[in-house]
């Protein structure tokens, strides 16, 4: 089975894709990547198996609404020579499409009139996603984005999300079936026992305003100057870093340590006795599995998060340090760090019900449903 996965990021930082297209070619399929070329990466490359063609394109820096078009123009006209080429030299099977944006199915446009299937992951919800980026002042965007949702979604002739309540919310907007593959990690620390001393927080991901990374600091504040011992390690970058820097200077109990790539991520987890998620109730939050979250708790460490549906319906309050809002997120966090066998609990707790979604269990499924995109 020969298969063109077709990728609007940089496939060596998306552990989603990384997962899938390497357990693809691991069971003898023909795996080829199109995606963005950071800047001095290869034109093409192999890793573990997998075939990686980089446009001659990269995330802008400027940030501005036309950068991003001429970035998505660019990449998308990439992406279709190269979807039509590979049908008339390598003959694919499967076009893979990874949303954002739902839009690049129709780079395999020739490849689908030709009777080609089109799988759409959709990793993320783009017309939530507006409503926070844009503060609800894009009520036009967020009408043309659920168009392009509908018209994406027709046109491809498999789907696929990421779990059980985005599929709710996508159901009631598509009639097509959605299977469902979480975000569970593959890498993990079978013994990840917390350090002697000052326990260790940690957050790692993306540094946006939107997560709430800023909602930690004030109680960690009045923690730290009632005596309270800890450090807190933040590893990740992205568009709030220099407000961050700037609320954690002068706070030796805070390390600051940057980027990362995905392989590190059980070494930053290890020793760690809480795993924070901060996120705010959103439309955008309330359908979203945190990535860093299933992470923590496959590297059996202690969780504290907001309230938030989706993850309600997948993890008990026995299983992590649930807090209501800002009012109780200090109480929260000291009682997480004041009871180290709580921790190991909850973190055993949240780990036997992680089992029900990790990738380990899924992947075989994964494979069956790919095998069957090319059957139907």
């Amino acid at each position: 089975m020969n298969i063109s996965v077709i990728l609007h990021a940089y496939y060596l930082d998306d552990t989603r894709v990384i997962r899938h297209c390497e357990w693809l070619s691991k069971n003898g399929k023909t795996v080829t990547v199109f995606c963005l070329n950071k800047g001095g990466e290869s034109k093409e490359d192999v890793v573990n198996g997998v075939v990686i063609k980089r446009a001659p394109v990269s995330r802008s820096k400027s940030k501005t609404k036309l950068s991003y078009l001429v970035e998505y123009f660019l990449f998308f006209f990439f992406s279709f020579y190269q979807s039509t080429k590979a049908l008339i030299v390598d003959k694919p099977d499967l076009y893979i499409i990874n949303n954002m944006p739902n839009a690049l199915v129709f780079t395999a446009l020739i490849p689908r009139v030709f009777g080609v299937p089109v799988l759409l992951d959709v990793h993320d919800l783009m017309p939530e996603l507006c409503e926070i980026v844009f503060s609800g002042k894009e009520s036009f965007l967020k009408k043309v984005l659920l168009l392009e949702e509908r018209l994406s979604f027709n046109f491809a002739t498999h789907l696929m999300t990421v779990s059980k309540p985005v599929v709710r919310l996508l159901s009631t907007r598509c009639k097509k079936k959605f299977h469902i593959t979480h975000n569970s990690p593959s890498n993990f620390s079978e013994n990840n026992n917390e350090l002697e001393g000052a326990p260790k927080i940690v957050f790692h991901g993306n540094i946006h305003e939107r997560y709430g990374i800023q909602r930690i600091l004030e109680p960690l504040n009045n923690l730290a100057a009632n005596g309270c011992s800890f450090v807190f390690h933040i590893h990740g970058k992205g568009p709030y870093v220099n407000e961050l820097n700037h609320l954690i200077q002068g706070h030796n109990y805070i390390k600051f340590h940057g980027e990362f790539v995905p392989h590190e991520v059980p070494n930053i987890l290890q020793g760690a006795a809480l795993g924070v998620i901060m996120n705010y109730p959103n439309r955008s939050n309330d359908f979203a599995l945190p990535v860093k979250m299933l992470e923590y708790i496959a590297n059996n460490v202690a969780v504290i998060c907001p309230k938030l549906p989706v993850i309600q319906e997948y993890f008990t309050e026995d299983s992590v340090f649930y807090f209501n809002d800002d009012s109780d997120l200090q109480s929260v966090i000291e009682l997480a760090l004041s009871n180290e066998q709580l921790r190991r609990d909850k973190a055993k707790v949240a780990f036997q019900k992680y089992t029900e979604i990790a990738w380990e269990n899924e992947k075989h499924d994964y494979l069956t449903f790919i095998e069957a995109c090319n059957e139907n």
